[in-house]
Protein backbone atom coordinates (compact mmCIF):
# COMPACT_ATOMS: atom_id res chain seq x y z
CA UNK A 1 0.00 0.00 0.00
CA UNK A 2 1.69 3.29 -0.82
CA UNK A 3 1.73 6.41 1.52
CA UNK A 4 -0.94 8.38 0.09
CA UNK A 5 -3.29 4.73 0.70
CA UNK A 6 -2.47 4.53 3.40
CA UNK A 7 -2.92 8.35 5.05
CA UNK A 8 -6.20 8.63 3.32
CA UNK A 9 -8.09 4.95 4.03
CA UNK A 10 -6.48 3.48 7.13
CA UNK A 11 -6.98 -0.18 6.85
CA UNK A 12 -10.79 -0.41 6.94
CA UNK A 13 -12.11 2.06 4.37
CA UNK A 14 -15.59 3.34 5.12
CA UNK A 15 -18.80 3.02 3.44
CA UNK A 16 -19.74 6.53 1.74
CA UNK A 17 -21.84 8.91 3.66
CA UNK A 18 -24.84 9.67 1.86
CA UNK A 19 -25.22 13.63 1.67
CA UNK A 20 -28.36 15.31 1.24
CA UNK A 21 -28.16 18.97 1.03
CA UNK A 22 -30.67 22.28 1.23
CA UNK A 23 -30.80 25.65 -0.97
CA UNK A 24 -32.82 27.88 1.42
CA UNK A 25 -33.78 31.16 0.23
CA UNK A 26 -34.53 33.71 3.39
CA UNK A 27 -38.15 35.09 4.04
CA UNK A 28 -38.65 38.22 1.98
CA UNK A 29 -37.66 41.45 4.42
CA UNK A 30 -35.29 39.14 6.88
CA UNK A 31 -31.63 40.73 7.06
CA UNK A 32 -28.40 38.76 6.67
CA UNK A 33 -27.75 39.48 10.49
CA UNK A 34 -30.79 38.92 11.33
CA UNK A 35 -31.10 35.43 9.25
CA UNK A 36 -27.18 34.17 10.76
CA UNK A 37 -27.93 34.85 14.48
CA UNK A 38 -31.79 33.13 14.13
CA UNK A 39 -30.00 29.91 12.54
CA UNK A 40 -27.35 29.88 14.83
CA UNK A 41 -28.75 30.56 18.16
CA UNK A 42 -32.29 28.91 17.62
CA UNK A 43 -32.31 27.12 14.73
CA UNK A 44 -28.97 24.92 15.12
CA UNK A 45 -29.55 24.06 18.88
CA UNK A 46 -33.17 22.73 18.36
CA UNK A 47 -31.74 20.25 15.99
CA UNK A 48 -28.19 18.38 16.90
CA UNK A 49 -30.06 16.47 20.12
CA UNK A 50 -32.72 15.43 17.38
CA UNK A 51 -30.09 14.74 14.52
CA UNK A 52 -28.26 12.76 16.89
CA UNK A 53 -31.31 11.00 17.84
CA UNK A 54 -32.22 10.28 14.82
CA UNK A 55 -28.46 8.69 13.70
CA UNK A 56 -27.81 11.96 11.22
CA UNK A 57 -23.89 10.96 11.05
CA UNK A 58 -23.07 14.88 10.14
CA UNK A 59 -24.73 18.08 9.68
CA UNK A 60 -23.34 21.68 8.70
CA UNK A 61 -25.05 24.88 7.81
CA UNK A 62 -23.39 27.23 4.77
CA UNK A 63 -23.97 31.16 5.29
CA UNK A 64 -23.54 32.94 2.36
CA UNK A 65 -24.74 36.77 3.26
CA UNK A 66 -25.52 38.61 0.20
CA UNK A 67 -22.75 41.14 0.64
CA UNK A 68 -20.51 38.25 -0.24
CA UNK A 69 -22.43 37.08 -3.13
CA UNK A 70 -22.58 40.82 -4.60
CA UNK A 71 -18.64 41.44 -4.26
CA UNK A 72 -17.53 37.72 -5.68
CA UNK A 73 -20.33 37.45 -8.16
CA UNK A 74 -18.63 41.12 -9.79
CA UNK A 75 -15.23 39.40 -9.39
CA UNK A 76 -16.35 36.49 -10.73
CA UNK A 77 -17.79 37.90 -13.89
CA UNK A 78 -14.47 39.82 -14.14
CA UNK A 79 -12.29 37.36 -13.54
CA UNK A 80 -13.90 34.03 -14.79
CA UNK A 81 -16.49 34.25 -17.48
CA UNK A 82 -19.34 36.58 -17.97
CA UNK A 83 -22.01 33.98 -17.94
CA UNK A 84 -21.01 32.94 -14.49
CA UNK A 85 -22.95 33.73 -11.49
CA UNK A 86 -22.97 33.45 -7.78
CA UNK A 87 -25.88 31.03 -6.56
CA UNK A 88 -28.32 33.43 -4.80
CA UNK A 89 -29.34 31.09 -1.59
CA UNK A 90 -29.17 32.39 1.29
CA UNK A 91 -28.12 29.37 3.30
CA UNK A 92 -27.27 25.64 2.68
CA UNK A 93 -27.93 23.11 5.44
CA UNK A 94 -26.07 19.55 4.66
CA UNK A 95 -26.84 16.63 6.34
CA UNK A 96 -24.98 13.13 6.10
CA UNK A 97 -26.34 9.86 6.41
CA UNK A 98 -25.38 5.88 6.85
CA UNK A 99 -29.24 5.07 5.64
CA UNK A 100 -32.06 7.55 3.94
CA UNK A 101 -34.25 6.64 6.27
CA UNK A 102 -32.48 8.24 9.09
CA UNK A 103 -33.30 11.43 7.41
CA UNK A 104 -36.92 10.03 6.81
CA UNK A 105 -37.46 9.52 10.03
CA UNK A 106 -36.31 13.05 11.39
CA UNK A 107 -38.43 14.95 8.86
CA UNK A 108 -41.17 12.71 9.64
CA UNK A 109 -40.55 13.05 13.26
CA UNK A 110 -43.08 15.65 15.67
CA UNK A 111 -40.05 17.03 17.00
CA UNK A 112 -38.86 18.21 13.18
CA UNK A 113 -42.48 19.80 12.75
CA UNK A 114 -42.74 21.38 16.16
CA UNK A 115 -39.02 22.49 16.57
CA UNK A 116 -37.90 22.83 13.36
CA UNK A 117 -40.35 23.58 10.21
CA UNK A 118 -42.60 25.33 12.13
CA UNK A 119 -40.08 28.20 12.97
CA UNK A 120 -38.72 28.28 9.70
CA UNK A 121 -42.04 29.65 8.13
CA UNK A 122 -41.08 33.14 9.81
CA UNK A 123 -37.74 33.48 8.47
CA UNK A 124 -37.45 31.27 5.12
CA UNK A 125 -38.97 31.27 2.16
CA UNK A 126 -40.88 27.98 2.30
CA UNK A 127 -41.75 28.70 -1.22
CA UNK A 128 -38.51 27.95 -2.82
CA UNK A 129 -35.48 25.45 -2.23
CA UNK A 130 -33.27 23.03 -4.15
CA UNK A 131 -32.15 19.96 -2.69
CA UNK A 132 -28.98 17.76 -3.82
CA UNK A 133 -28.41 14.48 -3.05
CA UNK A 134 -25.41 12.30 -3.41
CA UNK A 135 -21.70 10.93 -2.61
CA UNK A 136 -18.98 13.81 -1.27
CA UNK A 137 -15.69 12.41 -0.86
CA UNK A 138 -13.06 14.67 0.06
CA UNK A 139 -9.41 14.32 -1.11
CA UNK A 140 -7.55 17.22 0.68
CA UNK A 141 -8.14 18.21 4.50
CA UNK A 142 -6.23 20.92 6.14
CA UNK A 143 -3.68 20.72 3.75
CA UNK A 144 -3.22 16.82 3.93
CA UNK A 145 -3.98 14.49 1.82
CA UNK A 146 -6.70 12.27 2.98
CA UNK A 147 -8.02 10.13 0.62
CA UNK A 148 -6.56 9.22 -2.77
CA UNK A 149 -6.61 6.67 -5.40
CA UNK A 150 -3.62 5.15 -6.02
CA UNK A 151 -1.08 7.49 -7.55
CA UNK A 152 1.69 6.55 -9.97
CA UNK A 153 5.37 6.07 -8.31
Amino acid sequence: MTEQQKQGQGDSPQKPLLKFSVMHYKKEGVSDEAFKKWFEEEQIPQSITMFKKYNIARYSMYLTPSILREKFDQELKERRNTNWKMADFSAVTSYWVHDPDDLRNVLASPEWAEKIAGPETDWVNMESAVVLAGFETVYLEDGKIINTVPLPE
